[in-house]
C-alpha cells in the first residue's frame, strides 16, 4: 500500500511543476493583452487570466499541503470576489449549452473572508460544472449569503451556497450514494460527455478538511440542489486583513534602453521574458543554462540578469555566487525569477549575490519596475 505521506510529497511535486506552464500561460495571456483587442476579446482573456490565477493558487495551496501536512492554506480573499470570479469562469459554458447562469449574492457577504479560497473555489466550480454538464435546459442558480452559525453561542460566521438547476434532478437512491467516489448519478451515467465520478466526492472530502458540510435535494419541481456551509471570517478586522492596501504597481513609463541577459534552460520561459522585454524597448542576450550565462556576462555589459534558480548542471545559485565573487567593482543587478519564491531564503539569496526576486507567474509591471531600478543604478554606478 503506498505511502501516504509520500503521495502527498508527490502530489504537492506535481503542483511545484505546473507552476512553470501556468507561468507561461500567464505571461502569455498579458502580452496579447498589450495588442489591440474587441471587446469580447478582451473579456474573453480576462476570464482566461482568471482561470490561470485559480489554477495557480491552487498549486500553491497544495505546495503548502505538502510542505506542512496540513490542510492547503492560501491568503486571506474575500467571498464576494471568489464567488463572482468563478461564476464568471462558467458563463460561456453555460451560453454554449443554452442556459442561462444568475448570480444572487446577499449584502452579507461583504467583508466576509476565507482562509481556504482553494477550497471554496474548487468546490463550486464543481457543482456549477456538474449542472451546466447534465442540464439540458434552463437556467443554473448560484446564490450564497452568511449567517451566524449559532446565534446562541459565538459559533462563527457560516458562508451558506447554493447551487440551483433545471436538469434531470436526482433519484433518492442517488442521493445515498453520489458522494462516493467513483460513483454517478442516474442521469449522469446516460449523459453525453460522461465522467469518472470524483467531483462530487473531491468536493466533499475538500470541505470536511475545513469544516463545512454539503448537502443536495432534488425538489418536486425538478432539477437539483446543492447546499454547501463554508467557514468564513468576517468584520472589520478580518476585511482590513484580507484588503490591506498593497503598494502602489509601477507604471509603465517611457522605453528601458537598457541591455538584459535573460537565463532560462526551459526555452519558451525565455521567448516569453524576450517579448516582455522587447515590448519595454529593451535589448537582450539569452543563455540557457549557467555556463553560458558566465560566458555571456564575462563578454559583455548588462544592465541586469534575470536568472532562472532552478536549472540541470549549473543552478542560478551557484551562478550568482560565481558572479558575486568574480566581479571586479561593480556588476550587474542579478534578479532571481522562479516560481519557488515561498522556499526561497531572502538571506540566503543576498549571500550569493542575487539582488532581489521575482516570482511567476511574472507581473509585467512588477519586472518593468525592478528593472527601471536596476537600471537606474546601473547607470549611476557608470557616471
Amino acid at each position: 500500500m503506498p505511502d501516504p505521506s509520500d503521495t502527498g510529497n508527490r502530489l504537492a511535486l506535481l503542483a511545484h511543476d505546473m507552476r512553470t506552464p501556468l507561468a507561461a500561460m500567464r505571461l502569455t495571456a498579458e502580452l496579447i493583452a498589450k495588442e489591440p483587442l474587441s471587446d469580447t476579446q478582451r473579456t474573453r482573456l480576462e476570464i482566461l487570466v482568471r482561470a490561470i490565477d485559480n489554477l495557480t493558487g491552487m498549486t500553491s495551496s497544495l505546495v503548502y499541503a505538502g510542505a506542512s501536512g496540513g490542510p492547503p492554506q492560501a491568503e486571506p480573499a474575500g467571498v464576494h470576489n471568489l464567488l463572482e470570479d468563478t461564476a464568471n469562469l462558467f458563463r460561456l459554458a453555460a451560453n454554449a449549452n443554452g442556459l442561462v447562469l444568475t448570480t444572487n449574492f446577499d449584502p452579507t457577504l461583504e467583508g466576509s473572508v476565507t482562509l481556504y479560497p482553494g477550497h471554496l473555489t474548487r468546490t463550486v466550480a464543481t457543482l456549477l460544472d456538474n449542472a451546466i454538464k447534465y442540464t439540458g435546459n434552463g437556467m443554473v442558480h448560484l446564490s450564497a449569503c452568511c449567517r451566524i452559525r449559532d446565534p446562541a453561542s459565538s459559533g462563527g460566521i457560516v458562508l451558506e451556497v447554493t447551487v440551483t438547476d433545471t436538469g434531470p434532478g436526482l433519484k433518492e437512491a442517488d442521493i445515498d450514494s453520489v458522494f462516493k467516489p467513483y460513483v454517478r448519478g442516474t442521469a449522469a451515467r446516460h449523459a453525453a460527455g460522461g465522467g469518472a465520478g470524483l467531483g462530487l466526492w473531491g468536493a466533499s472530502e475538500l470541505l470536511k478538511e475545513v469544516g463545512g458540510t454539503m448537502e443536495v435535494s432534488s425538489p418536486e419541481q425538478g432539477g437539483c440542489q446543492f447546499v454547501i456551509s463554508f467557514p468564513v471570517t468576517a468584520g472589520e478586522a478580518a476585511h482590513a486583513a484580507a484588503f490591506a492596501e498593497m503598494p502602489a504597481k509601477p507604471t509603465f513609463d517611457g522605453p528601458l534602453n537598457g541591455h538584459f541577459l535573460v537565463v532560462d534552460d526551459n526555452g519558451t520561459n525565455r521567448r516569453l521574458l524576450a517579448a516582455l522585454l522587447e515590448s519595454f524597448g529593451a535589448s537582450l542576450q539569452e543563455a540557457g543554462n549557467g555556463r553560458e550565462a558566465l560566458d555571456a556576462a564575462a563578454n559583455n555589459s548588462f544592465d541586469a540578469i534575470l536568472l532562472d534558480l532552478h536549472m540541470p548542471g549549473m543552478s542560478g545559485i551557484d551562478v550568482a555566487r560565481h558572479l558575486n565573487e568574480t566581479a571586479n567593482g561593480s556588476r550587474p543587478a542579478v534578479i532571481a525569477v522562479t516560481a519557488a519564491h515561498e522556499s526561497a531564503d531572502p538571506e540566503t539569496l543576498r549571500e550569493t549575490g542575487i539582488d532581489t526576486v521575482i516570482a511567476k507567474p511574472i507581473s509585467p509591471a512588477a519586472l518593468y519596475g525592478t528593472l527601471s531600478e536596476a537600471l537606474c543604478r546601473a547607470r549611476q554606478a557608470r557616471s
